[in-house]
């Protein structure tokens, strides 16, 4: 991301939805390891970050396009690596049905697009899923719903896509996720997953 357009001062500003997430900390820490100087890493999400990883947090919501379009005028952002979303472990397990999954999964990357062309960001890495393979998933059916969102949205408008599909990523020092089930998480993590530090490395390469 370091060879992305930067703002006047010379740093690269990139937003980041869904910036109290784990997958966000991880990304954000290991950029500011690595160029302390050329980026200005903000955490976008409605809930203030529980970690101790740098990067300036301001307060929205993915399903508000006024918030996303003051967050990114505010802070100059130039990249919006949008990974707010519900995955398919939370429908699995019964916290999110498909409405919840519509409104902010859905609803929340449209609004990002909408909110894009009113602000000065023209680059999009947008985290998808590689459930988007199986559209039985409401995990997939979602991601699929808006990789081609972003598809239009890029050839209609004057922005730079990334659509990346990662596995899930669960950090093994994380399983708030799984606390009532442990072999669920041991499914996920040695199974379908990948480690949270090459989930990081895509991203950044992406």
């Amino acid at each position: 991301m370091s060879s992305m357009a930067s703002n006047s001062d010379g740093r690269t500003k990139i937003l980041f939805t869904g910036g109290s997430g784990c997958l966000s900390a991880a990304i954000i820490q290991k950029l500011l390891s690595d160029n302390p100087k050329d980026l200005h890493c903000v955490r976008f999400d409605p809930q203030i970050p529980n970690d101790l990883v740098s990067g300036k947090y301001v307060q929205g919501s993915v399903t508000d396009k006024g918030s996303i379009i003051a967050a990114c005028n505010l802070t100059g952002t130039s990249v919006l690596v949008h990974l707010a979303g519900w995955n398919q472990f939370d429908f699995d397990s019964g916290k999110k049905n498909r409405e919840d999954f519509f409104h902010l999964n859905v609803k929340g990357t449209f609004q990002v697009l909408e909110a894009l062309p009113r602000t000065k960001c023209g680059k999009l890495l947008y985290i998808s899923s590689t459930s988007a393979n199986d559209s039985n998933s409401v995990s997939g059916w979602a991601c699929l719903t808006c990789e081609n969102m972003i598809r239009h949205y890029a050839s209609v408008n004057d922005l730079e896509v990334i659509i990346l599909r990662i596995a899930p990523c669960t950090p093994p020092y994380d399983r708030s996720n799984y606390r009532d089930n442990y072999l669920r998480w041991c499914h996920d993590f040695w199974t379908e997953g990948v480690h949270i530090d090459d989930a990081v490395d895509a991203c950044i390469k992406g």
